[in-house]
C-alpha cells in the first residue's frame, strides 16, 4: 500500500503504446490506448469486469469521464499459465477503496478519472486471474479488515492505493501486520509501502507512519532513504518468472542488503547498485518477494515507476500464475 517519502504528489503520465504482436516474451501488456482498433479482438465486459478471450486476449472496458464516455482498450497479451493447483486455489483479492482517493504513483491517463481507472485496473486483473483458474474478486477496506481479523489464508493485491485506517493507521500490531505474520500474502505496487494511510475523513495521513510505517508492519527497517534513481535490471529469477520485467530507474526500492539480513527467505527479481560519494554502496531491489521477518506471510513488491503501472499489472499476473506456488514451497508454507 502506497506511500511517498518526499510528501509530494506525483503527476500522472499518459502512455500511448502500440498494439503488440503475440510473442513468447511479452513486454507491454495491459496497456492503455484511447481507442480500440477495429482489428483488435476484444472480450466482453460483464459485471465482474473485462474478460479476456482466447490464449492471446486483448480486452476493453468503458470508462466514464466528465464530458462523456471514453473508450479505453486494456490490451492484455497474456500467456495463460495457471500454475500448480494449490496456488490457484488460494483466493486473490484486489484492493480498491472507493470514494477516498489516496492513489500513489498510479499513472492514469489524463482524460480518465483516477478512481475509475484504478477500479478497472483491478477488474482487469481479476478477470485475467479468473480465466487462469484463480478465485479472484475486488474488495474494499471493510472486507479487507474481515480478511485480516479472520487471519484468512489468501492473497491481497494492492495497486498503488494507500491503505485505509481500518487496516493500518501508523500503529504497531495493525490488522494488516498481524495478518501478514499469521501467513497472509500481499502483492504490492506503488511507492514506499505504509508511508501514508487514509483516515476516516478521507484525508491522507502520515502520523505514526511515514518512514517508520514499513518497520511497524514488517518488524524490520527494509525501505530506507538514499535509494531513489538507482539503475536496476532483471535478475536471472526475474528473467525466468517475470518476462515483462524491464530495466530502468528505481522509485522507492527496498534495501536489498537489509532484506537479505532480516528475512528468512527472499527472492530478488530486479537489482542494482550505486556507490555514493562517501563510499557507501546502496543495493536496491525494485522487484522482489520475501517472507516477513517475524512471521509466516509473504510480501511481494513491484514498484516499477517506468512507464505506466499497467506494466505492473501484467507483472503481478505473471508472479501469481508462474511463481507463487514456488514461493510458498521454497519460502515455507504460510
Amino acid at each position: 500500500m502506497s506511500g511517498c517519502g518526499s510528501g509530494q504528489r506525483p503527476r500522472p503520465t499518459t502512455s500511448h503504446p502500440r498494439r503488440l504482436k503475440p510473442a513468447t516474451t511479452v513486454r507491454r501488456p495491459f496497456m492503455v490506448t484511447e481507442r480500440c482498433p477495429s482489428a483488435m479482438r476484444c472480450g466482453g465486459m460483464g459485471k465482474e469486469g473485462p474478460r479476456p478471450v482466447g490464449v492471446v486476449a486483448p480486452f476493453r472496458v468503458r470508462l466514464w469521464v466528465r464530458g462523456g464516455p471514453l473508450l479505453l482498450a486494456l490490451i492484455g497479451t497474456l500467456i495463460w499459465f495457471a500454475g500448480p493447483a494449490f496456488s490457484a486455489q488460494l483466493p486473490v483479492y484486489v484492493y480498491h477503496e472507493p470514494g477516498v482517493g489516496g492513489y500513489g504513483y498510479l499513472d492514469a491517463p489524463k482524460q480518465v478519472e483516477t478512481e475509475a481507472f484504478h477500479l478497472h485496473m483491478a477488474q482487469a486483473l481479476v478477470g485475467a486471474l479468473t480465466d487462469a483458474g484463480f478465485t479472484a474478486s475486488v474488495i474494499d477496506a471493510k472486507e479487507g479488515l474481515r480478511i485480516c481479523n479472520e487471519r484468512r489464508r489468501c492473497v491481497i493485491v494492492d495497486i498503488c492505493q494507500y491503505p485505509s485506517h481500518l487496516l493500518f493507521a501508523g500503529q504497531e500490531g495493525s490488522p494488516i501486520a498481524e495478518w501478514l505474520r499469521a501467513g497472509g500474502i500481499m502483492v504490492y505496487s506503488g511507492d514506499w509501502p505504509f508511508f501514508w494511510y487514509v483516515g476516516g475523513d478521507g484525508k491522507t495521513l502520515g502520523e505514526g507512519a511515514n518512514s517508520f510505517g514499513d518497520d511497524k508492519v514488517f518488524g524490520a527497517d527494509l525501505v530506507r532513504e538514499g535509494f531513489v534513481d538507482i539503475a536496476v535490471a532483471p535478475t536471472d529469477a526475474g528473467k525466468k518468472w517475470l518476462p515483462s520485467l524491464s530495466a530502468g530507474g528505481t522509485m522507492r526500492p527496498f534495501d536489498a542488503d537489509a532484506v537479505a539480513a532480516a528475512c528468512p527467505w527472499h527472492e530478488f527479481y530486479s537489482l542494482g547498485k550505486r556507490t555514493e560519494a562517501d563510499g557507501t554502496v546502496h543495493t536496491a531491489a525494485d522487484a522482489l518477494c520475501f517472507r516477513v521477518p517475524k512471521g509466516d506471510g509473504f510480501f511481494a513488491a513491484f514498484h516499477l515507476r517506468r512507464g505506466s503501472h499497467t506494466d505492473t499489472n501484467q507483472i503481478i499476473y505473471e508472479f501469481l500464475t508462474k511463481r507463487l506456488a514456488g514461493v510458498l514451497a521454497e519460502g515455507g508454507k504460510p
